[in-house]
């Protein structure tokens, strides 16, 4: 029997149910409990790699499968903040104050115990985990959801001597990240691997539910290496616990980032971010069509946020004050609304400075006076309005 937070055991459940959740479908969608040795370690195995959660505990030696649903609903409608878990070959006991339930993992007699998979003979990358969670978080949304495009669904990554970068895009639109890190190989540009989307999103969701669920306010220490087209991601977390995630890369060339990115521009606009956010939002809102297109356009005083369509009588003017450097184009500029706010709610800064071109050419956004080591553009490319 195991003695251990339900918290940490739901998360744990959590997080490994993701990665079983990628098996095929008659393969089998369970994980694997094993108490030894003073710790309680939850593995899984998934279509997208393996994964284990190792945590402190008290309890004799044993080991079960079981359901990564059931097991997860049953730790969520636990009120107390202790369980016991007790395994057997064909299920886990879970028990709390005068009550206990059972679950198992029907066919699970046929399964062997997940492998231990072999950790890289080098970890490249040493990172902070709260600063990965933000690194993912802006560049994940831009991964491309289209299956025929491989190379462009993964985050490619991009470490050096200042820190680790990362990059992604669907096509429409680009986001480029870097934070503080410590990496053995890179200079920043070059893509050293491409992590799968699927991957990053479950790297995101740990390392921020390890800050908020208050396991560790760091979101762990990171370390990332690579060998034989295997990502290896280990996270050192303050309680002794720890996280391992390993994962194929994308076996494919992701394309030519650095063209997409304009870096010349004749207008520039800093502004305060969320009154930007709340101009956006409301022309993106009252816009006709399914790509919510608005216009921008550029004064002396800042920016102008605009809808104007005559076929619904729709016609909005927001006023957004900024600094303005450069020239006052005459034409005004047509992008997604969504595409702008997704990039803008991840700024996470007080103001944003705009960059813009031709009407026809990119927008860029990028995050004013960040942390040190960070930095976040998003590129957008222009409609047709």
């Amino acid at each position: 029997m195991a003695i251990i937070e339900r918290s940490k055991l739901l998360e744990a459940v959590t997080w490994a149910g993701k990665v079983a959740a990628t098996m095929p479908r008659g393969v089998g969608q369970n994980i694997h409990l094993a108490c030894s040795e003073g710790c309680l370690t939850v593995r899984a195995l998934g279509g997208e790699g393996s994964f284990s959660v190792r945590m402190p505990c008290e309890g004799e030696p044993w080991e079960a499968w079981l359901g990564a649903q059931a097991s997860a609903k049953v730790l969520r409608s636990i009120k107390g903040t202790e369980v016991e878990v007790e395994g057997a070959d064909n299920g886990v006991t879970v028990k709390w104050g005068k009550r206990k339930v059972r679950v198992g993992a029907p066919g699970s007699e046929s399964l062997d115990p997940i492998p231990v998979f072999e950790l890289p003979p080098k970890w490249q990358i040493q990172i902070w985990g709260h600063y990965l969670a933000r690194l993912l978080s802006r560049v994940n949304v831009t991964v491309s959801s289209d299956a025929t495009r491989e190379h462009l669904s993964g985050v490619a990554l991009l470490p050096g001597p200042d820190g680790l970068g990362a990059v992604s895009t669907d096509g429409h639109r680009l986001h480029k990240a870097s934070e503080s890190a410590t990496c053995d190989d890179g200079d920043g540009r070059a893509v050293w691997a491409l992590l799968p989307g699927f991957a990053g999103r479950l790297l995101e969701h740990v390392t921020t539910r390890l800050v908020k669920a208050k396991w560790d306010s760091t979101g762990g220490a990171v370390l990332v290496g690579l060998d034989d087209g295997w990502l290896t991601v280990k996270i050192a977390i303050q309680d002794d616990s720890e996280v391992t995630y390993r994962v194929r890369v994308i076996d494919s060339r992701f394309p030519p980032y650095e063209k997409v990115i304009p870096y010349g521009h004749s207008t520039m606009v800093r502004m305060d971010l969320v009154r930007f956010v709340e101009a956006v939002k409301l022309a993106g809102d009252l816009s006709p069509g399914t790509n919510s297109g608005i216009k921008l356009g550029v004064n002396g005083n800042g920016l102008a946020v605009l809808v104007d369509d005559s076929e619904t009588g729709v016609d909005l003017e927001e006023h957004v004050e900024g600094e303005v450097t450069g020239d006052i184009p005459v034409d005004h500029y047509g992008f997604n609304a969504g595409y702008l706010l997704d990039a803008l709610r991840r700024m996470g800064s007080s103001e944003v400075t705009a960059k813009l071109c031709d009407s026809l050419d990119p927008l860029v956004l990028e995050v004013v006076d960040g942390e040190p080591g960070e930095r976040f553009l998003a590129v957008v490319m222009p409609l047709r309005l």
